[in-house]
């Protein structure tokens, strides 16, 4: 009878370590890569402005694919700079392919930065990349239209002031921003 649970206590353990596991792949953490991302964005424009920047952090990073477009901020002779940037990450490497900054005007309720260009990948594929902050908080919601007549939209909040919106495969710009209050009237209008 020992023999015989033996047996069976053999084979359940056999069966069990032979039994196929399910591996996840192998994936690099978000948080890692962008930790890298920052500091190379960092080092890009100090050097590229001829600045020490005290800090710097992107306000929203965008994926698509292997392509990341990152909007950020920073502090040049004590004024606010906002920038654009395209980069790619393969072979677990990141690669600036462009960096586009400009003095931020205080003066303006909605800022409207836009770059574009083909992405370096082999598919080349066109894109139109817009993003800004909103210095005026009764506007809880951004409306953009573009000259297909294309409409993005952006929620706010007390928290969240910046926008970021990539459209992969176009090229075709910003016709008209809007700023939206809380019961839904215009209360800021911008166009081309």
């Amino acid at each position: 009878m020992k023999l015989i649970k033996w047996g069976i206590l053999a084979f359940f353990l056999l069966a069990v370590s032979c039994s196929p596991v399910k591996k996840q792949p192998f994936k690099i953490e978000k948080r890692i890569e962008e930790n890298e991302l920052t500091l190379l964005l960092k080092q890009d424009v100090e050097e590229s402005q001829g600045i020490v920047l005290a800090e710097f952090e992107p306000q929203e990073i965008k994926h698509e694919g292997e392509d990341t477009f990152v909007y950020f901020f920073f502090t040049k002779d004590n004024q606010l700079h906002e920038g654009l940037s395209y980069l790619t990450f393969k072979d677990n490497a990141w690669k600036i392919i462009r960096t586009e900054t400009a003095l931020s005007l205080p003066d303006m309720e909605i800022t409207n930065f836009q770059i574009g260009g083909v992405t370096a990948g082999d598919a080349q594929k066109p894109y139109l990349v817009m993003a800004g902050y909103c210095t005026n908080d009764k506007i809880k919601e951004i409306r953009m239209t573009d000259f297909k007549n294309d409409l993005s939209h952006f929620k706010l909040d007390k928290n969240k002031r910046t926008f970021l919106q990539v459209n992969m495969n176009s090229t075709v710009g910003i016709k008209e921003v809007q700023g939206i209050d809380a019961n839904g009237k215009v209360i800021y209008r911008r166009g081309w």
